[in-house]
């Protein structure tokens, strides 16, 4: 297994060569008329063209700028299908996922240019054979471009941007408050991405299966497979946040074990020499929902609390 050095020179030289981004935004019109819409294009990793929808209030200032990644298989979608963020009074960055967008919602408009080394269907497993070489390793420095193209559109400061996503898109956020300081919070419901060994032996459900269908298959790669896996652990990078936390889970998920969301809390902020805000809400009955819209009001009063004047 990697070591915490290995993996943090990993992701120091990933971060020195991702190309500072570039925004365009086209605005959307006829759709709404309380709510700006622009349809954005920014540079993500190896200055591929990520897609995605901004939102804010039209003509009214923002409490700051909510940065959302998506769960797996889901793509962008309409430009009207997350307007709560903006209704709240936040401007809003939706990140397209590339390469996905087909499987859940209504579509995504981002390809991956990039080809892989023989991989189970799915993502988890693609590129595999060197950490470099991983599509989540692409998917996170995208989400941390995303940052960069927020600020950039909404005129907020890093400490005025929050990150928000569920499963995938949660286990994302949480990989970007570990690279980048000085957030201003983070909301990941039952995140995927945590604890990754572990969770492949339990999980019964959803993407882990498809690293242990790998492992199955090349029997002899096993070993390297964690190792490389490991690089994007989140339990892994999230020791260094500084961001303020809010976290939800199901004691009853069969996709994203609670023993691997637990593991990433129990490491959230352990390398910064003091105590970061970490809220935890469990949902004892509940699975993979993370608590669906019961949660939501949570992460609106979370996020306006903060964000009191």
């Amino acid at each position: 297994m990697p070591t915490t050095a290995t993996i943090r020179t990993f992701w120091d030289d990933q971060l020195a060569h991702l190309p500072t981004p570039t925004v365009s935004a086209t605005p959307v019109h006829g759709l709404t008329d309380t709510v700006s819409i622009d349809d954005v294009t920014f540079t993500g990793a190896h200055g591929d063209p990520i897609r995605g929808w901004f939102t804010h209030p039209t003509n009214s200032p923002t409490r700051g700028v909510v940065v959302e990644y998506l769960g797996y298989g889901r793509g962008r979608g309409k430009p009207f299908e997350r307007l709560w963020w903006a209704a709240a009074g936040f401007a809003h960055l939706l990140m397209d996922t590339r390469g996905q967008g087909s499987q859940y919602g209504t579509g995504g408009d981002t390809p991956d240019p990039h080809g892989s080394s023989p991989h189970v269907p799915g993502f988890l497993t693609q590129g595999a054979d060197a950490p470099k070489n991983l599509y989540y390793v692409r998917l996170i420095l995208d989400a941390v471009a995303a940052v960069s193209a927020a600020e950039k559109l909404s005129g907020h400061n890093r400490h005025h941007v929050f990150l928000s996503g569920n499963s995938q898109g949660a286990g994302i956020a949480l990989a970007v408050s570990g690279l980048l300081p000085g957030l201003g919070g983070v909301m990941a419901n039952v995140p995927l991405l945590c604890d990754i060994e572990q969770s492949v032996e339990s999980a019964s459900d959803g993407p882990y299966l498809e690293a242990r269908t790998y492992a199955a298959t090349h029997r002899e790669r096993v070993d390297a497979l964690f190792d490389t896996l490991a690089h994007i652990d989140v339990v892994n990078l999230v020791p260094r946040s500084t961001t303020p936390a809010l976290v939800s889970y199901g004691l009853a998920d069969t996709l994203c074990p609670v023993a691997g969301v637990r593991a990433m809390v129990d490491a959230y902020g352990s390398d910064t020499g003091h105590d970061v805000p970490v809220e935890v809400v469990e949902y004892r009955f509940n699975g993979h929902d993370g608590g669906d819209a019961t949660q939501l009001e949570k992460q609106l009063r979370w996020l306006r609390e903060r964000t009191r004047a």
